[in-house]
């Protein structure tokens, strides 16, 4: 049994600084090699992801390219305000252990929605 609208009273939202992302600095702590790494970072907003989905694509010969390390890399070096990998590019996020790597992209959004994805391979 589903609830209807009118049995769930969510109020409506009035003030339009709430639909903007958060500004808040989050932190991301880990342990690695038996030492604790932090990272602190911001979310990454609408336009940010849009600018990172944007640089990472390329045409080539006619056909599309869609480069996740880029967009990972561009993310990354957008989100994060400090920790111990400075600049954060393609480069030295390629170097990073598989485990390291994997903490860092966990904070990124996916570029795509998975759902939109199988929408745009079932048409």
């Amino acid at each position: 049994m589903s609830l209807s609208d009118e049995q769930i009273k969510i109020e409506m939202g009035a003030n339009p600084q709430e639909l903007f992302a958060s500004t808040e600095e989050r932190t991301l702590e880990f342990v690695h090699n038996g030492k604790k790494w932090m990272f602190k970072y911001r979310d990454l907003d609408f336009g940010s992801k849009g600018d990172c989905i944007d640089a990472a694509q390329t045409w080539v010969n006619g056909e599309f390219k869609f480069s996740l390390k880029k967009y990972y890399a561009l993310a990354l070096s957008k989100m994060i305000t400090s920790g111990p990998i400075q600049p954060i590019t393609d480069t030295t996020l390629g170097r990073l252990s598989q485990d390291v790597g994997a903490k860092l992209i966990g904070i990124v959004p996916p570029p795509v929605d998975l759902n939109q994805l199988e929408a745009l391979k079932k048409a």
